[in-house]
């Protein structure tokens, strides 16, 4: 008899605990560890393979690296705001950044509001929302000489050469 009053008191207070991580992780996922998050999708034209770098002023994926294709999500709590900026390698330039529209409103604004800048977006959490934000980085092209520089090249390559037949004309000549 003894034996089964113990296991019982013994259960009950394991469902009170247990009630009461549940409580506790309830109140913590509220109040938001990352209710929000954005998705970060890289895009890049012509597809390279080019790594492209990001930061982000949140702790545990502040830097993160990016390939035509892969995405990364950001986690943002409640009333905190999360920025995300692309490093930009030699040779590319950020031709857009798009993010899809919120799906839930919280009053006049997304639930996860974005702001966007030129190599960067700034995300403020209101309530539970995930968006994807797509970075659109395209190659350059390698400069090509202007019709000026041309001639100058030419002129250059034609005084190149009058210079070489006048030494080798002097040195017939002695």
């Amino acid at each position: 008899m003894r034996n089964s009053q113990r296991l019982s008191g013994i259960v009950i207070i394991a469902l009170i605990l247990c009630i009461g991580f549940i409580a506790i992780g309830a109140e913590n996922a509220r109040a938001g560890l990352s209710p929000c998050t954005v998705v970060v999708e890289k895009v890049e034209i012509p597809d390279t393979g080019t790594e492209f770098e990001f930061t982000s002023t949140k702790e545990n994926a502040s830097e993160f690296t990016l390939v035509n294709g892969q995405t990364f999500g950001v986690g943002v709590g409640i009333e905190q705001t999360v920025n995300i900026a692309e490093i930009v390698p030699s040779g590319y330039v950020v031709e857009s950044i798009v993010c899809d529209g919120g799906e839930d409103t919280c009053g006049e604004v997304p639930c996860l509001d974005i702001s966007i800048g030129s190599e960067s977006l700034s995300a403020t959490c209101l309530d539970d929302e995930v968006r994807t934000c797509a970075f659109t980085n395209v190659l350059t092209a390698a400069e090509v000489p202007t019709i000026s520089e041309w001639g100058l090249i030419a002129m250059a390559g034609f005084l190149g050469l009058i210079a070489f037949f006048a030494i080798r004309r002097k040195k017939a000549v002695a």
